[in-house]
């Protein structure tokens, strides 16, 4: 499992596909707003968006699951 929290990890899966945040958040529905507080932590996505990030950034789906359930409760679904 990675180190990295959940928004560290889709950070980095962003910029490995080399995508800015608009373009991650028009792919999965979302404002780029809300995938930069997604990012800093700020918030946290629901298990759907969980697996649309996945999907567009070839992420591992369990991978980022299990990082999503296993870090401490912040603000839930923006």
């Amino acid at each position: 499992m990675s180190e990295l929290g959940f928004g560290e990890t889709v950070a980095s899966l962003r910029a490995n596909k080399q995508m800015g945040l608009r373009e991650l958040g028009r792919a999965v529905d979302i404002s780029a707003m809300h995938i930069s507080n997604l990012e800093k932590g700020k918030s946290m996505p629901s298990p759907e968006l969980v697996t649309k990030l996945a999907a567009v950034l070839d992420g591992d789906l369990d991978e980022l699951s299990l990082i999503h359930i296993s870090e401490p409760t912040r603000p839930l679904y923006i």
